[in-house]
Parts: structure tokens; C-alpha cells; sequence
């Protein structure tokens, strides 16, 4: 791609009048909206996010016509205790793209400005602070950001990329944050709160972009006449973002004044779940309120599609037909009201070593497993899944854990007088 000496000068006359049309980093802050894992255990969260922002004012002379960038990431949590999980984040941005005018007057023309590459890693830990039985968590967290490169992007052809089209901010930096989740078990509703510091330092190009505080309220809610394993989410979030500094050589520092931003969004999402640990999902956002210092961009619309999946770190062994053949079977009754009950008491039952095979009957209520009575017992196996929240015929699940059940897997119980 070739670009016009002119568009260079226009760059360097105009550096920051299109401050905050992309974020900095990764643009998917929900990527870090995971809670805390088991020792051992993996949840990934892979996604990609299309966003797009145009003039505030369609009749203006503004330099830059509009933008969009496309992202692809992935955020990792590694449960190291019961009470800490290690978080690691990282993307790649198939490109970050302004589009320039190069004339005012018919014929109109542009020209794109196209940043690409890794964005900023961020690696951490966060620590469950407090739990109650009732479905109430608080977490903590602290991530350090490690830049992709050390120094501005510059294209074929000589021409280096404005500081908005950077994918990483060239510098380190912080990220505290601080998560509080609530579920209400009986109206089928989840509340979650993150408020999330993005702290930057002076970068190696001897400039700072602006430290942030996102903050997000998810509202989430499930109908179980419709399906236990769709859920509808709605997010409202607000983004403030102070101003970039500058330290040109030999002077003091510079405030960057046309920087900072403050931004209301409200995006709704749709999720489904599968087989009880993948859940896909589609969120848009749409801006609701924006408030820059001067005539920027705006931002129209974003688009997010979502992959979340657990991996177990237990390994399964795998029988082979005869070993299957000669495994103890036992058939056993375990309440239940759906397939999604379904799914939870096989897998709960699979995931107990040595057992082969489990299938459970919606109708008759009874399971069947087929078991290494070597390894394990039949107790065994109906303990995990009274845990779960599923009465046996000797065995009955706490309130609590019933209660914490979807509406639509809370079965009608029999509950010894």
C-alpha cells in the first residue's frame, strides 16, 4: 500500500485530533470476566471483535473519515489453589484502520491507514477474597501489561503510524481490578460488577497514552420455559480515559489536551450453552453518551462472537471393549427434571475415575454406569452427584445446593418424612 507524502504531514500537524477512536490493547474487556478455577482446571475464552466509528459531525472538514479494526483474542485462566487463578490475555489485530481524506471537493477520495499486529499481553493472578453460600463472590485482581514491540509501527513505505493506530501502547503498564458477582437462584438472574484500572507508564517512543477506569454491570438472566442453556445478557459499561502525555526531547512534558474521553455503552448479548462447558455467544455494542475534549471520531458500533470452554486437567483413561465388557454396572436412581440434567449427572459420573461408561434415563429417573470396582465404588459416584445437586433414593442434596440448581433442572424432590 502506498501513501502520499501529504497524508505524512497531515499526521504530524494533527498527531491527537483523532485521540480514543480505538482503544489501546485489547477492546475486549469481558475477555477478564472470568471467575475462579479449581487447581488444575483450564477455562479459554477465544473471541473476535469487529468495531467500526465514524465523524461526530457528517459536514465537517475533519481530516479523518472514519475508522474500524478487527480483532482476534484469547484470555486463559490456570486454577493454581482453590482461591487463586493465574489470567493471561493476548490478541492479534488484523488491522486498526483509519481512513484519511485527501480532498474536501469532487472527486472525493481516501486513503487507509492500516495498523496490524499483536496487541499488549497482560499476565496476572487474581484471588477469591470472599464467598457465601448464597451464591455472593468478591475477587481481586492485579495483571502487569507487556508490550508487543518497542517502538512505533512503520510501514513499506517509510511512513510511521499515528499513535492510534499503534496495536501495542510501546510501554508497560498495570491492570488492578476488582470483580463482584451475585446470583439469585430463584428468579434465575445473575448480577456481575467489574471495575477494571488500566494504568499506563511512559513508553519507550517517550510518550504515555491516557490511564483509564472501565467500569461494567452485567445483568444476566435465563427463561427456563424457553431453554435452560440460553442466556441473555445486558451489559452497561462506562469508559473513562484521561490525557496522553508527550516528552519531547529536551523539553518539558506535554499534555496532550485534545486526549481523553469519557463513553457510555450498553451492549446486549445472547448465549448458549453445550454440553454443560461450551457456551457461544454474539454481543453488540451501541454508544449511548460520548464526551471528548475536541472533535474526534465517534464511536457506531461494535460487534463481539465469543468461545468459552473448560478443560479438565484430570486425564481420562480410556477402556477399551473389554476392559468395559468386564466393569462392574450398576443401575441406580438419581432425580432429575431436563437434558440439561441430563448432561451434568453423565459428565459428573464419566468424570469419576474408573468409571466407563453412564447414561441416565429422564424418564425412569435411573442411571446406569459401568465401573472399575477396582478403582471405584458405586458410593463414590453417587456422592459426586449428590454434590452436584441431585438426589439419590439414600442420598439427599443440602437446600443450598438444590436451590442453586436452574429453575428448570430443580426437580420435584421426595424427601424421606
Amino acid at each position: 500500500m502506498k501513501f502520499r507524502l501529504i497524508i505524512l504531514l497531515f499526521l504530524l500537524l494533527s498527531v491527537r485530533s483523532f485521540s480514543q477512536c480505538c482503544s489501546q490493547g485489547t477492546p475486549m474487556g469481558g475477555a477478564n470476566n472470568q471467575s475462579i478455577l479449581n487447581p488444575g482446571n483450564v477455562r479459554v475464552f477465544a473471541f473476535g471483535t469487529h468495531s467500526r466509528s465514524i465523524k461526530q459531525d457528517v459536514d465537517s472538514k475533519y481530516l479523518i473519515d472514519g475508522a474500524n479494526f478487527n480483532f482476534v483474542g484469547t484470555n486463559i485462566n490456570i486454577g493454581i489453589t482453590k482461591r487463586i487463578t493465574f489470567e493471561g490475555t493476548i490478541g492479534y489485530f488484523i488491522n486498526k484502520s483509519q481512513f484519511y481524506k485527501t480532498s474536501f471537493v469532487e472527486p472525493f477520495s481516501t486513503v487507509e491507514m492500516r495498523g496490524f499486529g499483536l496487541s499488549d499481553a497482560i499476565i496476572g493472578l487474581k484471588g477469591l477474597l470472599y464467598k457465601t453460600d448464597g451464591g455472593f463472590e468478591l475477587t481481586a485482581g492485579l495483571g502487569a501489561k507487556i508490550p508487543s514491540r518497542y517502538h512505533y509501527q512503520v510501514l513499506e513505505d517509510g511512513v510511521q503510524l499515528s499513535v492510534d493506530n499503534q496495536t501495542s501502547t510501546i510501554g508497560f503498564g498495570v491492570v488492578p481490578k476488582l470483580l463482584v458477582f451475585k446470583r439469585f437462584s430463584k428468579q434465575n438472574l445473575s448480577l456481575f460488577f467489574i471495575n477494571l484500572y488500566d494504568i499506563n507508564f511512559k513508553n519507550f517512543e517517550q510518550y504515555r497514552y491516557g490511564s483509564g477506569i472501565n467500569s461494567s454491570l452485567f445483568i444476566g438472566k435465563t427463561f427456563p420455559k424457553f431453554s435452560c442453556k440460553t442466556d441473555f445478557i445486558v451489559e452497561l459499561r462506562s469508559s473513562f480515559r484521561l490525557k496522553d502525555i508527550n516528552f519531547p526531547a529536551n523539553k518539558e512534558r506535554f499534555v496532550m489536551a485534545t486526549t481523553g474521553s469519557f463513553i457510555g455503552t450498553i451492549s446486549t448479548q445472547i448465549g448458549q450453552t453445550f454440553m454443560d462447558k461450551y457456551r457461544l455467544a454474539v454481543a453488540v455494542d451501541l454508544p449511548v453518551y460520548q464526551k471528548f475534549n475536541t472533535s474526534k471520531l465517534k464511536n457506531q458500533f461494535g460487534v463481539t462472537a465469543s468461545l468459552v470452554f473448560d478443560i479438565n486437567a484430570k486425564k481420562k483413561k480410556v477402556y477399551t471393549n473389554e476392559e468395559v465388557k468386564a466393569h462392574k454396572t450398576e443401575v441406580i436412581f438419581v432425580n432429575g427434571g431436563c437434558e440439561m440434567c441430563k448432561e451434568r449427572i453423565e459428565n459428573i459420573a464419566l468424570n469419576e475415575k474408573g468409571v466407563s461408561f453412564a447414561n441416565w434415563n429422564s424418564e425412569s429417573l435411573m442411571l446406569t454406569v459401568k465401573f472399575d470396582n477396582n478403582i471405584t465404588s458405586i458410593g463414590d459416584i453417587i456422592n459426586s452427584i449428590v454434590k452436584s445437586g441431585h438426589d439419590s433414593e439414600n442420598q439427599k442434596t443440602s437446600n443450598k445446593t438444590y436451590n442453586s440448581l436452574p429453575k428448570c433442572c430443580q426437580y420435584e424432590r421426595i424427601l424421606n418424612e
